[in-house]
């Protein structure tokens, strides 16, 4: 694979161009620093990849860094700010599967001209997707991205709703469960009026209830 100064971005380590890297931050997570002609196309991939479910951890994004490749002299793609990190903790270079990796999310970052390092055969690097493009390639897939609607929200506030009122019935149903497993460990009985009370009253009155022959 070419580096990225055989496709128009310029030098990268030792002499990185620091003053074309701005910050990146989705949904408060901070990826520090990439260049700034990618910052939007991976705002808009990293807001995607959040609204179908995946999370990011602060403090284990990364984005530029002006050094070479580890147990190299080679420069980092990181040093041009094309390449980012995510949750490296979990994604460990060197580490033989996905990660906690989707496949979708390595497809959606594909179509957009990223290369994952999870299929390096050498030393595989699941948290690790570089931009492999020109510029001009970027400008245009951003457009692309950005038509398309990735990114945004596309729920309605009915749907919205409809959601939060799911997600509570869910979060009473796993207190319920909750409750039941009190009483069958032959725990007390919940203080507080809610789900988990309820739960534990249910267990105690089946319990409780004359067996019929």
């Amino acid at each position: 694979m070419s580096n990225p100064s055989e496709r128009g971005w310029g030098p990268g380590y030792p002499y990185c161009q620091s003053s074309k890297m701005v910050p990146l931050t989705v949904n408060g997570v901070s990826f520090g620093t990439v260049r700034f002609e990618v910052r939007e196309l991976l705002t808009i991939l990293l807001k995607e990849a959040w609204l179908r479910g995946y999370r990011y951890k602060d403090g284990q994004c990364w984005g530029y860094a002006c050094r070479a490749i580890r147990g190299s002299s080679a420069p980092s793609v990181h040093s041009w700010g094309l390449a980012i990190d995510i949750n490296a903790v979990t994604n460990w270079m060197g580490r033989q599967d996905r990660g906690d990796i989707p496949v979708w999310l390595e497809n959606l970052f594909a179509e957009f001209g990223f290369d994952w390092g999870g299929n390096w055969e050498s030393r595989p690097d699941p948290m690790h997707f570089e931009f492999i493009l020109s510029p001009a390639s970027a400008e245009r897939l951003t457009t692309f991205a950005r038509q398309e609607g990735l990114g945004e929200d596309r729920m309605t506030d009915a749907e919205k709703a409809a959601f939060q009122e799911l997600k509570a019935l869910v979060a009473d149903m796993h207190l319920v469960h909750e409750g039941v497993a009190l009483r069958l460990q032959g725990r007390a009985e919940p203080k507080e009026v809610g789900p988990k009370r309820q739960g534990w009253r249910q267990a105690d009155r089946f319990l409780n209830e004359p067996t019929v022959v």
